[in-house]
């Protein structure tokens, strides 16, 4: 097999296990960030800690509440 092609199936392998093993937190206020940013996560609850790569993001504000979910890849 050519090299190229050996690259581009051990990154094709790559891409299709990310987001396998991810969290998904709710935060009580707006936090923003974008797929692809790093994240420091630290939960003792948890027991993770450490930077994660953001996933997805969702944002809302209402005139009671406001918060932000965030899915990160661990």
């Amino acid at each position: 097999a050519d090299v190229g092609e050996r690259f581009v199936g051990l990154h094709e392998i790559a891409k299709s296990k990310e987001g396998k093993n991810c969290v998904e937190v709710t935060v009580p206020t707006q936090f923003f960030c974008f797929p692809g940013d790093k994240v420091n996560f630290d939960s003792s609850i948890l027991g993770l800690s450490g930077q994660m790569k953001v996933l997805s993001t969702h944002c809302w504000a209402d005139s009671y509440t406001a918060g932000t979910v965030i899915k990160l890849e661990v």
